[in-house]
């Protein structure tokens, strides 16, 4: 029920990522061995570019303190900072959020 891209390299799934209809990136994963290679942004950016044909208005995202710099480099604006506890663990959860063009616009 969500839009699913994955990116292969060689056969080998090395990243995925997924949006809801509603814009909010659900997923979003590069194994730590392709970090850095662009496989990240170009899973961004097509989701980005299909919420656009879309006519979504903005993507939303839960990240962690480690991808927050690069949503922030793509657009995304932190809108709120969570807290989460997991097994006696708190962790930040940021809530981002960037604006997209709509069909008007483009």
């Amino acid at each position: 029920e969500q839009y699913f891209l994955i990116a292969e390299k060689e056969q080998m799934m090395v990243g995925f990522a997924s949006m809801t209809d509603e814009g909010y990136v659900d997923l979003m994963y590069v194994h730590h061995e392709h970090q850095g290679k662009g496989i990240g942004t170009a899973l961004l950016g097509n989701l980005e570019e299909f919420a656009e044909r879309n006519d979504k208005k903005a993507l939303s995202a839960d990240v962690s303190i480690t991808a927050r710099p690069f949503f922030e480099k793509r657009g995304f604006g932190v809108i709120k900072i969570q807290s989460r506890e997991i097994k006696d663990i708190t962790f930040s959860i940021y809530m981002m959020t960037k604006a997209l063009k709509t069909k008007a616009e483009v």
